[in-house]
């Protein structure tokens, strides 16, 4: 069994090279945020005609529930298209409800939309033979380090509340969170607080569940571990045909962005993009 820390529905693919074509391991994806601070909550960027899936349902703005849905949508919609092409992932998962509320342990827990702090001590959980979901509501663009810590000790703690058998034997912990805060040459220069909180923790904290990493730019001094996704696996993320969407990355994740090409792009040789085919991380606790 391997945790999968998750700042954002759609970082998942980050740490792809890590999950796919992974027969013998049972996937429990630890979903941070909701992803309700996203700008295109508030206008998105749908290319009717394109291929690319219309966000559903359609947000009413950032913060809104509307806005939490169509983002945990996308991510399901995404996960069992690429479970398609590999079936060491499910192709569906069932809702089992909420879990908790569990004990804060003294940490603070809170999600600060435009206003005062609102505290989510729960977790919704989706299950399948081959893989769970437990997402909580830790507040997109305000995730700290002790957020991070209460809920990957909290589920490490309760698997049985969140569908995962006490048979299986956890060794990893990897955060989907690819961070380049320092300015690694070569690289995207991406710096979001909530994957630097993600790195900090699992850089400094050693839960117990064998080794734990997360990515970084390939010239990063600290890179121990280096694996690629499949030419095959991602394509079915990233895979276009003129302004057709054909993978489902750029399909279900393509309403997040507006402009030219108007999703996020996949770099198949280099890491000039925040996905990137070629993924190197470092590593802790090993």
């Amino acid at each position: 069994m391997t945790y999968v820390v998750v700042p954002h529905p759609d970082d998942e693919m980050q740490v792809w090279s890590l999950i796919e074509d992974t027969p013998d391991t049972y996937e429990v994806f630890i979903l941070l945020t909701r992803g309700e601070q996203s700008f295109y909550c508030e206008s998105p960027g749908y290319d009717e005609g394109t291929g690319e899936a219309r966000p559903d349902p359609w947000p009413d703005g950032k913060w809104t529930p509307t806005c939490e849905a169509a983002r945990i949508n996308s991510f399901f919609d995404f996960m069992e298209e690429m479970a398609a092409g590999d079936d060491s992932l499910p192709p569906s998962f069932e809702y089992q409800g909420v879990a908790g509320p569990f004990d804060s342990g003294g940490q603070e827990i809170c999600r600060y939309d435009d206003g005062g702090c609102v505290a989510d001590l729960t977790a919704e959980v989706w299950t399948s033979p081959l893989a769970s979901v437990v997402w909580f509501n830790l507040g997109d663009g305000d995730v700290t380090a002790g957020e991070v810590r209460w809920a990957v000790e909290t589920v490490v703690a309760n698997r049985g509340a969140f569908g995962v058998g006490d048979g299986l034997r956890a060794d990893g912990l990897i955060g989907a969170s690819y961070w380049n805060g320092e300015g690694h040459a070569g690289c995207s220069s991406y710096a979001h607080a909530d994957h630097g909180a993600v790195q900090e923790v699992l850089r400094q904290v050693d839960f117990g569940v064998g080794y734990q990493a997360a990515p970084t730019c390939g010239s990063d001094p600290e890179v121990s571990l280096i694996e690629e996704v499949s030419w095959d696996g991602f394509d079915d993320a990233f895979a276009t045909s003129g302004t057709t969407r054909l993978g489902a990355h750029v399909v279900h994740y393509g309403w997040l962005l507006d402009g030219n090409p108007g999703y996020y792009r996949g770099d198949y040789d280099g890491q000039e993009t925040d996905f990137h085919r070629h993924q190197h991380f470092w590593v802790r606790f090993e």
